[in-house]
């Protein structure tokens, strides 16, 4: 965009006043270049996908749910179309990145479940709270449903893509039978 403003700028400044106005022009659009240049860049990591693959490294073991249920992740919930089964680790927080409290499965044809993503989710019964945020991202809620208590959460599809959004609660590829 700054080499467009620049060349812009420029015809405009040499039809009129000549050297002058451009050598202002190529001067600002330097410094501007400079400060969006400088500094830590805010899209380094767009969308946090370094964060996503740390979680992808720290969750590959669980594509077997054995696995995930010797690692303390227990069932937590029927099949939910959009969702699949949700298992929960209770000694997990919801606010690590790399250690996400609740593992996302789907029934595959078979009878067996594949991983699909991860949620994180936070208990609170402060209605003061203010949802928490990760990747960026903030959580939705606060909500319950059925005898969830009040939480936050943010779905993660790091093994499912959803044509929706990484972050998105719900993914239509998602069925229960």
């Amino acid at each position: 965009m700054t080499f467009w403003l620049t060349l812009s700028l420029a015809s405009r400044c040499s039809k009129e006043n000549g050297r002058e106005k451009l050598k202002h022009v190529l001067t600002l659009t330097l410094a501007l270049a400079f400060l969006a240049f400088s500094g830590a860049p805010a899209s380094a990591d767009p969308g946090g996908q370094s964060d996503l693959a740390q979680v992808r490294r720290a969750t590959a073991k669980y594509h077997n749910v054995d696995r995930a249920i010797a690692a303390g992740y227990s069932p937590a919930s029927p099949c939910i179309d959009g969702m699949g089964y949700h298992y929960l680790n209770r000694g997990l927080d919801g606010t690590t990145a790399s250690a996400p409290n609740v593992l996302l499965y789907a029934p595959k044809g078979n009878g067996k479940l594949k991983l699909v993503g991860v949620e994180y989710v936070v208990f609170s019964e402060d209605p003061l709270m203010v949802a928490p945020t990760l990747f960026g991202q903030t959580f939705y809620g606060p909500m319950t449903h059925g005898p969830v208590p009040q939480h936050f959460e943010l779905h993660v599809w790091i093994w499912l893509g959803n044509p929706d959004g990484v972050f998105e609660q719900e993914n239509d590829k998602v069925t229960c039978p």
